[in-house]
């Protein structure tokens, strides 16, 4: 687990929507306080996953939560009901 401190900067790099775009990830931020988060895994964990974001997005919603999946191929089979999903 890494966090950055508040306002820090961090190294851009380019992510995939589901549309295919690519875009950097500052440009999906844009000043908005945002919560980026990486993952990868079993069905165990993506219904984990699923459940906090839905959580934590109805908890605080001027948050944007942005994930970020390392595996393009799963990405799209597991059906993820989550907005802001990318994969490297």
């Amino acid at each position: 687990k890494e966090k950055l401190p508040i306002d820090s900067k961090f190294k851009d790099f380019q992510i995939v929507g589901p549309n295919q775009n690519t875009q950097l990830l500052s440009q999906l931020i844009k000043g908005k306080p945002s919560v980026v988060y990486f993952w990868s895994g079993d069905k165990s964990e993506t219904d984990y996953i699923v459940k906090r974001v839905k959580y934590l997005s109805n908890n605080y919603p001027n948050i944007e939560f942005i994930g970020i999946y390392a595996d393009k191929k799963n990405l799209k089979a597991s059906n993820l009901n989550l907005p802001n999903q990318f994969y490297l």
